[in-house]
């Protein structure tokens, strides 16, 4: 594989790795919103709990007391004192039982998705993490890229002096005399310096194209 074409490829797989660089940080943000909106769920089912907990004591001492009340006043009676708080607070105490055993069920719901929130939060700083080290790729390659540029520039300004240089030769050459009086070794200087120049001027566009592309490459986002 060519420099250019694994340049190329690096600079590619850095392009795609930077469109996805935004993303995994929606993720992460989307994932705390909602870990923050089960957590204040949480927070409320252990309310509602609480509040089902304590109308529950409250039913309980209430039946405590009627039940010494009418046991202190109707100790002669048939029909037993728990019996008929029995008859009286059945629903209550049934309707506050359902309330908690609901409230613990839905609390046990909500810790399974706060773990499940929590697991999906590691993988999006996981992938955080390697969209950071492709950055930190990508940067450097792009800094290896300038030094190659600022190397090219420079070999390109000294092909340029050295194809100035053979024509300012072949000139000096030429006005002292037609080629075609000149020697056989005075023709193969010129001969020579000037295919040396027309493979200086190949070069020198070679390099400026060869610069262009990769200027437009580090000005790309």
């Amino acid at each position: 594989m060519s420099e250019e074409t694994r340049r190329d490829s690096a600079e590619s797989d850095l392009e795609n790795a930077r469109a996805k660089r935004s993303d995994p940080e929606k993720e992460l943000a989307q994932i705390e919103k909602e870990l923050e909106e089960v957590q204040s769920e949480h927070r409320q089912l252990e309310a509602e709990k609480d509040s089902a907990e304590k109308q529950l004591k409250e039913l309980m001492a209430r039946f405590k007391l009627r039940k010494a009340l009418l046991h202190w006043r109707h100790r002669k009676l048939t029909l037993s004192f728990r019996s008929l708080v029995t008859m009286v607070f059945r629903t209550r105490v049934e309707e506050a039982k359902r309330l908690k055993e609901g409230s613990e069920r839905r609390i046990f719901m909500m810790d399974a998705e706060m773990q499940k929130a929590v697991v999906d939060r590691q993988k999006a700083e996981a992938a955080k993490r390697k969209s950071d080290e492709m950055l930190t790729k990508e940067l450097t390659l792009k800094k290896d890229g300038e030094m190659e540029l600022r190397d090219a520039q420079r070999q390109l300004a000294a092909d340029q002096e050295r194809a100035e240089a053979a024509a300012r030769r072949v000139a000096a050459l030429q006005a002292q005399g037609a080629v075609a009086s000149l020697g056989v070794r005075e023709k193969d200087d010129v001969l020579r310096l000037m295919e040396e120049m027309h493979a200086l001027s190949a070069q020198t566009d070679q390099l400026t194209l060869s610069l262009k592309r990769r200027v437009g490459g580090s000005k790309d986002p």
